[in-house]
């Protein structure tokens, strides 16, 4: 079936989009992780540094002031001060001597003056990649390396691959290795860049270890996508079996099969009441057959009447007359069909037109009176023909009143914050009008859908088109983001069906009964009236759009409309205004007229006064009418 395909391809295609946004999800998040991970080990590699490079130009005070020859010793008050902290303390740091990065270490003299020690890196180095595990390689501003460790060893190689000392992190792949790459500006005392600090760390096996976990993951999110899609495709076919099997039943039917087995007559959903609909069908083609047969059977019993009324006929003429018309007479009966042979509805009149042949020369009365004998066989074929269309017609309305009453919801307990009535007035013909109000967020909740339609067909076509609408509203409606968007994804899925091209007018409002809001849009339907107390009405201004199950992607605008304590809310289909009161149509605006005439604003109050003139003798609807009142408690 068409309708399973299209809804196992869009599960599938769901499936696919949710498993793939999966795995962008936690690749992205991988990275992101990887990305944080880095950004706070570089965070404890800089702390270690320098934590260690106060250690170390603690020493190198201490070494200075026993007099040991240390590098760069003096005592001045000149450019070495700019590394003294504010308050005169003592104070370490990286500067650029020469072509060298050398550790100096101020201390602040009695007599005013700085004390200044320099060492080369090459032991802060050290200590700093036994404490941290990585590779700390001191380079120029441009990125040239101009210090590192013994423990570089290989990784020494990256370092060759990078210029320029811009802040960050990277990941570097050469061959079967991967090394993290963190770097640090390095800035003398006066603030200008004289160099940078970079952090190697070997990440080949926890790359791996990732990559591994990611493939593992992505192997079993396809994996339980593809059971998940297995099981729905069983599900779906076992679903729509039923359904199948009755197609298939009426197919056989619609070709004079009237053997063929209806399964699912015992189901209690639509299925079984379409499959009940098929035996009803079925029923009546085998009683005309069987009412065609009898009427044969009368033809044949006409026919042999009028033969022996035309014998009777001939042995009042002349001898010579009467054995001519005998012998034409016997020729006939021998060249006429036989009743084994006589298949057709027409046998009758053929034979009839053949005994006619034969008695040319019988007097004007015995032709009159056959004339009127086949207009009489005539009328009653037709009058027969009559009768089965109006039974036919009549058991489709029966169908189709029954469905669009089954259509009406429950109403609403007592309890609850609002009360909501609707009332149908059915046409001669089924005009598609069906209501609906349900809750979005369970029994009792704060948020109140009020759904009304009207299909502009008949039949049961219009009819099944108006359960597959309300089957959608409600399915759709709790999950949709606003009335337009729910309305706009069932206009699609009616699309698919509506082959017919019917139209389907729709009005949704949504009613928190907290906030006392109505969030509405509407699809060619009237747009709905509120009163606030009795003797006010007026029609709410709703933007209105095309009609539903036409065109694809339909954009419905919306409203957001404040709702007075204890106000009601009238939704209408197209037949309340279009209904005739002594030959002029009422209008929205004679609507409002009339329902500001309520002595009352509860919705069974609202209904009687509104229906006591819709249904009264002077009213001419076209149509359905339905309406639909709801009203706040509080």
């Amino acid at each position: 079936m068409r309708l399973r395909l299209h809804i196992t391809t869009s599960v599938v295609l769901l499936i696919a989009v949710a498993t793939v946004a999966g795995l962008v999800g936690m690749a992205t998040r991988g990275r992101q992780e990887q990305a944080a991970v880095g950004a706070a080990t570089l965070l404890a590699q800089e702390r270690a540094w320098h934590a260690i490079q106060a250690s170390v130009a603690d020493a190198l005070r201490s070494a200075a002031r026993a007099g040991q020859a240390v590098e760069l010793l003096e005592q001045r008050a000149g450019p070495a001060t700019r590394l003294a902290l504010a308050g005169q303390q003592p104070a370490e740091g990286l500067e650029r001597v020469g072509d060298r990065l050398m550790l100096v270490a101020t201390q602040p003299l009695p007599g005013g003056g700085v004390m200044a020690a320099g060492v080369a890196p090459t032991s802060l180095l050290r200590q700093v990649a036994a404490a941290t595990g990585a590779v700390p390689v001191l380079t120029d501003a441009e990125g040239r390396p101009v210090a590192m460790p013994e423990a570089a060893g290989p990784l020494a190689a990256f370092i060759e691959r990078l210029r320029g000392v811009e802040p960050g992190r990277m990941v570097l792949a050469a061959g079967d290795r991967v090394v993290s790459v963190g770097t640090v500006p390095v800035l003398d005392s006066a603030g200008q860049l004289i160099g940078g600090r970079r952090w190697l760390v070997d990440v080949t096996e926890r790359t791996w270890t990732q990559d591994r976990d990611d493939l593992l993951a992505a192997g079993g999110a396809i994996g339980l996508s593809g059971l998940l899609i297995t099981g729905f495709t069983l599900w779906l076919r076992r679903v729509f079996r039923p359904l199948e099997l009755a197609l298939a039943a009426q197919r056989a039917l619609a070709e004079g099969d009237l053997t063929v087995e209806l399964p699912g007559q015992e189901r209690e959903d639509e299925i079984g009441g379409a499959v009940r609909a098929l035996l009803v069908f079925r029923q009546g083609r085998i009683a005309l057959g069987r009412r065609a047969r009898a009427d044969r059977r009368q033809q044949r019993i006409r026919l042999g009447f009028i033969e022996a009324q035309l014998g009777n006929l001939a042995a009042t003429l002349d001898a010579p007359e009467r054995a001519a018309m005998e012998r034409d007479l016997q020729q006939v009966l021998a060249s006429a069909p036989k009743d084994g042979e006589r298949g057709g509805e027409g046998d009758g009149a053929g034979g009839m037109d053949a005994l006619a042949m034969a008695f040319r020369a019988m007097a004007e009365r015995v032709r009159s009176q056959h004339r009127k004998l086949r207009g009489l066989i005539a009328e009653q074929g037709d009058a027969l023909a009559a009768k089965t269309r109006m039974e036919a017609l009549e058991q489709e309305l029966s169908a189709v009143a029954t469905m669009q009453a089954r259509l009406a919801p429950p109403p609403l307990p007592a309890e609850t914050g609002a009360a909501v009535a609707g009332r149908l007035l059915q046409g001669a013909q089924f005009g598609g009008d069906f209501q609906d109000f349900f809750w979005l967020d369970g029994p009792g909740g704060r948020r109140l859908a009020v759904f009304m339609a009207s299909v502009r067909g008949s039949g049961l076509g219009a009819a099944f088109l108006a359960i597959s609408a309300r089957a959608l509203v409600r399915s759709l409606a709790p999950q949709a983001a606003s009335p337009g968007e729910c309305l706009s994804r069932v206009s699609d899925l009616l699309l698919r069906d509506n082959d017919q091209r019917m139209e389907i007018t729709g009005f949704l409002g949504i009613i928190d009964l907290r906030a006392q809001v109505l969030v509405a849009a509407r699809a060619a339907a009237p747009p709905p009236l509120l009163l606030t107390q009795p003797g006010e009405a007026r029609v709410l201004e709703v933007p209105g759009a095309p009609p539903l199950g036409l065109q694809p992607r339909l954009k419905l605008p919306e409203v957001t409309i404040e709702l007075p304590a204890r106000a009601a809310l009238v939704a209408v289909s197209r037949g309340v205004p279009e209904t005739a009161l002594r030959g002029v149509p009422l209008g929205l605006d004679g609507l409002a007229t009339l329902l500001a005439g309520s002595p009352g604003l509860d919705p069974e109050v609202l209904l009687a006064h509104v229906l006591e003139t819709l249904g009264g003798p002077e009213a001419a609807r076209p149509g359905d009418a339905s309406l639909l009142v709801a009203r706040l408690h509080a």
